[in-house]
């Protein structure tokens, strides 16, 4: 990990100038690079590979678990490319390895045991309380952070988090909004069922429906209040949305929207507006 010190991440800068002609140097870390090696990197001495040149692809993935080439797609998206985790979810034997997916109990015990032991457990309790209360929400922006977990310090512990490479990723500029491994989001949400329970969760996504609502942003809105079985709630911007689907051509969306809600509803739309 690169070093925060100024004294030890002095004598990492000069170890890394002394390195013999002809030998590299390999620093792993979750972190960037501290001030102390911006000129190393100038004058490329020094160089990164961040987490999206490690991320395999396809072929890698193929070569890498000895799986077909249709598997090796499965397993290369369930995982975005996360080496660690393509072997979590390899089924291990010095032969061929199969791919165990995401509906073998076993496999996904040993992603949560990962995630528990490696990340979570070593977060302070605001930092676990933010990760858990905002697991209800694909795309996280820094307010809506600050209401789901009641910490002004949200969005820097988000930021701090998708510094340090923790499973978490930025997106965008001033507005930032952040984003949660697929497979690390499905273990939070699972930890905050057992930890808050169902109920909790229910508001939670409830609260969270709103505020994209109002935001403009209806469609998370809609899948948010279904899972808080809204049904009202979910209905009346199904309705506000539904002519501009039709035009678009996404009446299949429309129609698994509708599949979720109670037919009563679905049958008598007026109670929903």
């Amino acid at each position: 990990m690169f070093p925060r010190t100024l004294r030890v991440a002095d004598i990492v800068r000069q170890a890394v100038e002394h390195v013999p002609p002809g030998s590299r140097l390999v620093i792993a870390s979750r972190s960037s690079p501290s001030k102390a090696f911006t000129a190393l990197l100038a004058d490329s001495r020094m160089s990164l590979i961040d987490w999206h040149s490690l991320r395999f692809t396809v072929a890698e993935t193929a070569e890498f678990s000895g799986l077909g080439p249709i598997t090796a797609v499965q397993l290369c998206d369930a995982c975005a490319g996360w080496p660690a985790g393509m072997r979590l979810l390899l089924s291990p034997g010095d032969s061929r390895r199969e791919y165990a997916n995401l509906s073998d109990r076993t496999s996904v015990e040993r992603l949560d045991e990962y995630f528990a032991t490696e990340v979570l457990d070593r977060l302070t309790p605001d930092q676990r309380r933010v990760l858990l209360r905002t697991s209800v929400v694909a795309d996280v922006p820094g307010s809506l952070a600050i209401a789901l977990s009641g910490r002004q310090e949200a969005p820097r512990i988000l930021e701090a988090l998708s510094r340090g490479n923790l499973f978490t990723e930025r997106h965008g500029g001033v507005d930032a909004t952040y984003r949660y491994h697929d497979l690390f989001r499905s273990f939070l949400l699972k930890t905050a069922e057992n930890e808050l329970g169902g109920r909790a969760l229910r508001e939670l996504r409830a609260a969270a429906a709103q505020a994209l609502e109002v935001a403009g942003a209806n469609e998370a809105a809609i899948d948010l209040y279904l899972q808080a079985e809204e049904w009202l709630a979910a209905g009346r911007v199904v309705i506000a949305e539904s002519q501009g689907l039709r035009s678009q051509g996404r009446t299949g969306v429309l129609r698994d929207w509708l599949g979720r809600i109670p037919r009563f509803l679905v049958e008598d739309p007026d109670r929903c507006r």
